[in-house]
């Protein structure tokens, strides 16, 4: 079995903000500069910059929409089937002797490794359907023959890395099963009506900034539906609970918003989305309030119609949000509006949200 090195995102606590929607990314390369594969958002120390980190997915599902340029695993042939997974086996093993030989200081090892490691990929990718994959390690060649003897081995080592890390989410997105749109533009994202629409997601409340609210996704089996559910507490500060999915792969550039189905207890709760400017902390949201009643209801919310805020506060000056950029979802309650303001129907207790589907529509 090939070892796997986890990399994790330092993600610090803000005592003094009044929501944190913290993001930490999937398959980052790089420790203490990207994310592990789905944050449970918990709290990392800082950590030097190591290679390590080899792709290592933790979340079960993922969802992705098909491009004019990708070719799904399900379209392959079985010797390009094959191929892929021998190619991602072959990257694993090259990080995890390379990576160690670059911080033990044996940084010309770590690039023999890794160049060796682009020559079989170059020559096993040639003649398949891996164009995408062919035009990276391609590109790394040419640039590795015009260097001169003399270049900065490190830097090199990090190119090479970064090309592997990217041909191994090239082979990764093949495997994400397309999303079919409907007859009436609308696609299901999630299925909160089976228990394994709950799987990706995970909880993230006010706990990381000093608070003890509570929340998570249940399947209630007597209902067939998910849950978001738990209690809203003052204590620290406290004032908002959250679940947030897993990576998003698509490119959901043809849909215009989301849908909610469900039905809710009269609280106003928030649609939250990590778009462009995830590195600078930024998430987009947009309020709804799901009517009191056991059967379904279904809200519409256009993307455009999402406000960029920064640990609950409006930041005007930030672009709108556009649906191509979309990485991850998420579902609060807390005491303040997508706006930044104070939240009329907010209050400590429990809080219930019955759903039934996270909708695309075009």
């Amino acid at each position: 079995q090939v070892p796997f090195a986890l990399s994790a995102a330092p993600v610090r606590a803000f005592r003094s903000a009044p929501e944190c929607f913290v993001s930490v990314s999937a398959g980052s390369s790089r420790v203490g500069g990207g994310g592990v594969g789905l944050s449970t958002g918990q709290r990392f120390p800082r950590m030097k910059r190591l290679h390590g980190g080899c792709r290592k997915h933790l979340h079960g599902r993922s969802f992705t929409a098909r491009s004019s340029e990708q070719t799904e695993m399900s379209d392959l042939t079985a010797e390009e089937r094959d191929t892929a997974m021998k190619i991602q086996a072959l990257i694993q093993n090259a990080i995890a002797i390379g990576a160690p030989k670059f911080n033990e200081g044996d940084i010309a090892g770590c690039v023999e490794v890794y160049g060796e490691t682009c020559q079989r990929i170059q020559g096993m990718a040639k003649g398949l359907r891996f164009f995408s994959v062919l035009y990276q390690i391609d590109k790394l060649v040419m640039a590795i023959k015009r260097e001169s003897p003399g270049s900065d081995l490190s830097q090199r080592a990090w190119g090479m890395r970064r090309t592997l890390d990217n041909v191994y989410n090239s082979l990764e997105k093949m495997k994400s099963p397309s999303l079919k749109i409907g007859p009436e533009g609308i696609v299901t994202l999630f299925n909160f009506k089976t228990e394994a629409g709950s799987l990706p997601w995970y909880p993230l409340n006010d706990v990381v900034m000093g608070g003890a609210s509570s929340g998570a996704l249940e399947f209630d089996e007597e209902k067939g539906r998910t849950v978001f559910e738990g209690s809203l507490s003052s204590a620290g500060n406290g004032g908002f609970a959250s679940v947030r999915s897993g990576t998003i792969k698509s490119d959901l550039s043809s849909f215009s918003g989301v849908e909610v189905e469900g039905s809710g207890d009269g609280r106003t709760y928030k649609i939250c989305v990590i778009g462009p400017a995830r590195q600078m902390g930024i998430v987009y949201q947009a309020d709804f309030t799901l009517p009191v009643d056991s059967s379904t209801a279904k809200i519409r919310i256009p993307f455009s119609s999402f406000n960029p805020t920064s640990f609950g506060r409006l930041v005007p000056e930030m672009p709108k949000l556009t649906a191509g950029s979309i990485s991850q979802f998420g579902l609060m309650i807390s005491k303040l509006t997508d706006r930044g303001d104070t939240n009329p129907n907010f209050k400590f207790g429990n809080f219930r949200l019955e759903l039934e589907r996270l909708n695309l529509y075009v």
